[in-house]
């Protein structure tokens, strides 16, 4: 699809080598903070291989936008519009701030039902919670893996949206379908079929939210599923040992919130014609 639309000379060919750079760089900062490194003739290897693996990232998600943009800007035109206002640099228009609000409510909704699956189940946190508590490199390095990899994965849904939807015609159809195929990859995660059950269903509505916002307020409302990973870790809890590393969960999305009302507030806006 990449190659299709860049030989008929569609698609936003600036916005996907942005996004492309946006990536590369990324993956670089994440290797820079997480990896080891030492003074030896081996460490040459290390910096290609991370060369390596950073432009084939870059290329992914270059060419997954190149197959995505083009469909998307003609059949939800306006999904795009506070996207490309980001590509721009116009961090402080006040669409671009309504919808990453949009998207962080639904963060806190996301943060707030894993806390409490985490205080009724006591679920065990996976690998990139564990690299996340180890030291202040990996936190570092955690985030910016985050970053990118669930940006590749919206862009993703996004594909499988637009895919299904040639399919199966029928919006909400398409949208159930594909909901139901990311919320079956957690299945494998649950210690028994009971939490299996729990959480497909829980993803399920999930993606289902994330499809409805990506309908009301477009790309980078849905975008904002980046911080969502972040919820995975405890709840703060003053008594143990990570209560400043699980702060960082709600610190975030709180931050952003606040940049986001103080640019709608202090927005510009047209004084009333007056009367006659």
């Amino acid at each position: 699809m990449a190659r299709y639309n860049f030989r008929l000379g569609r698609g936003d060919r600036g916005g996907a080598a942005r996004l492309a750079a946006f990536t590369f760089v990324l993956v670089m900062m994440s290797w820079l903070f997480t990896a080891h490194h030492v003074l030896a003739p081996f460490e040459t290897l290390i910096i290609v291989t991370a060369i390596s693996w950073a432009g084939f990232a870059a290329g992914a998600m270059w060419c997954l936008y190149m197959a995505i943009e083009p469909y998307a800007r003609r059949r939800w035109p306006d999904s795009l519009i506070s996207w490309t206002r980001v590509q721009q640099g116009r961090l402080r228009n006040p669409l671009v701030a309504s919808h990453a609000l949009a998207g962080l409510a639904v963060v806190a909704w996301g943060v707030a039902l894993n806390w409490l699956l985490w205080k009724m189940f006591s679920a065990f946190p996976d690998g990139l919670v564990v690299s996340f508590l180890d030291n202040t490199g990996r936190a570092v390095g955690s985030l910016l893996y985050v970053a990118w990899t669930n940006t590749f994965v919206t862009l993703g849904l996004l594909l499988l949206l637009m895919l299904a939807r040639f399919v199966f015609r029928r919006a909400w159809i398409a949208d159930t379908v594909v909901a139901l195929l990311f919320s079956a990859a957690s299945l494998g995660s649950a210690t028994n079929s009971h939490l299996a059950v729990l959480f497909a269903g829980y993803n399920a509505v999930l993606f289902l939210s994330y499809v409805w916002l990506f309908r009301r307020f477009g790309l980078l409302c849905m975008a904002m599923i980046f911080l969502v990973p972040l919820s995975y870790l405890p709840p703060p809890d003053w008594s143990t040992w990570y209560f400043g590393r699980a702060l960082i969960a709600p610190l975030i999305p709180v931050t952003i919130a606040a940049w986001a009302v103080w640019v709608i507030v202090s927005a510009n806006r047209p004084a009333p014609e007056s009367a006659g």
